[in-house]
């Protein structure tokens, strides 16, 4: 299974929900699905199942000029990309 985790910054600190099963959901699906766990992540409501069994995480290194990152990848994830603002 695709499960791609997005790295959240929450006044609780950083989260990684995970969208599952990606390669079966359309755009539109997914896109609904981060709604409903951003939406769970801001208001601290994420249960066990919505953070567990990432394959993959995307995360922002920052929009302000960050350069790298430290990522910590966790079995079953086999990778964790990182975008940023372009310098």
């Amino acid at each position: 299974s695709h499960n791609v985790g997005v790295a959240v910054d929450t006044e609780r600190g950083l989260t990684v929900p995970v969208v599952k099963r990606c390669q079966d959901k359309s755009v539109l699906e997914i896109a609904e699905e981060l709604g409903r766990l951003y939406a769970l992540a801001f208001e601290g409501n994420l249960s066990e199942a919505d953070i567990s069994d990432c394959t993959f995480t995307l995360s922002n290194i920052g929009a302000i000029g960050g350069t790298y990152m430290s990522p910590v990848v966790l079995p079953p994830q086999v990778a964790v990309g990182a975008m940023g603002k372009i310098q």
